[in-house]
């Protein structure tokens, strides 16, 4: 026992023992743990990096489509920041609901001053921000609605959980039946 063991049968001598092949066993298992927390930080730093891309690629596309000048843009990126910190939304969600926005044809100042209820919209609903925002870009393009976002969106809430209706439905709604209901003459509160 005392040759498997090393000299003097102490566990923890460096003679090559039990102890000895312990501390290579524990080394070897903290070095494979080290070396994949490193790893793990590496890929960590490689998606955030990545998502600093995908960001700035977002902004970028938004600033093309509205043809925004560098200052208002700035404000606008200012806001998207803003929304996405106030909620649990990321700034690349917020970023595609601002390019839905954007697409539909909506002005800087439009787009800002409704970021924030068309997110909230997306938060009640469950539904993605993207989403949200189609939904609210068809119903005020069918209405000619400008203003009172918040309205729009509180109306939008109260009919998906009066009738269970997912956003999907909503928007299929205010598609086709929207776009007659808007030409005959009713409101948007009244259909």
């Amino acid at each position: 026992l005392e040759s498997k063991m090393g000299a003097g049968g102490r566990s923890g001598s460096r003679g090559g023992g039990a102890g000895g092949f312990l501390t290579k066993v524990a080394g070897t298992a903290g070095g494979m743990l080290i070396g994949s927390g490193l790893y793990s930080l590496a890929g960590f730093g490689k998606e955030m990096a990545q998502t600093g891309v995908d960001y700035e690629y977002q902004m970028k596309r938004i600033e093309v489509i509205t043809g925004a000048a560098e200052g208002s843009f700035m404000s606008l990126k200012k806001t998207i920041n803003d929304v996405a910190l106030n909620t649990s939304f990321t700034l690349g969600d917020i970023g595609l609901e601002t390019t839905v926005l954007a697409k539909a044809g909506w002005q800087i100042d439009k787009i800002k001053t409704s970021l924030k209820d068309i997110t909230n919209l997306g938060i009640s609903s469950n539904t993605a921000p993207e989403a949200a925002a189609d939904l609210v870009s068809s119903a005020s393009n069918i209405w000619g609605i400008n203003t009172d976002f918040e309205g729009i969106t509180d109306v939008m809430t109260a009919t998906s959980n009066k009738f269970k209706a997912d956003m999907s439905g909503l928007k299929t709604y205010y598609q086709y039946a929207g776009a007659l209901q808007s030409k005959s003459g009713m409101s948007f509160l009244d259909s």
